[in-house]
């Protein structure tokens, strides 16, 4: 069975401890014969707002995993949760389309 993870987070190489559960659940069901596909969003801190960055869709091979990682700006996310809504579905239809 093919599954997909869109998780709010995923360890990476900046946060390798970042939300584990997911990577473990995902590297468990790939143990089981699994295909997984992780759909990663990585939102940015406010900090980054006016820093440029690379909009390209990075694709990695975990192992027992294949992830697709988009990097999302974030601006005050508990003020306006309609717009960080709306930004995050673009970019998970956009991750999909990539996958």
């Amino acid at each position: 069975m093919k599954i997909f993870f869109l998780p709010t987070s995923y360890p990476d190489a900046q946060q390798p401890q970042k939300n584990i559960f997911i990577y473990e659940q995902a590297k468990q069901l790939a143990s089981m014969g699994h295909e997984i596909t992780v759909l990663h969003i990585k939102k940015l801190p406010t900090s980054r707002l006016f820093t440029p960055i690379d909009r390209t869709v990075q694709k990695t091979d975990d192992g027992f995993a294949v992830r697709y990682t988009l990097p999302m700006k974030t601006l005050a996310e508990q003020r306006f949760p309609a717009f960080s809504k709306e930004r995050f579905i673009r970019c998970s239809e956009r991750l999909y389309a990539q996958a």
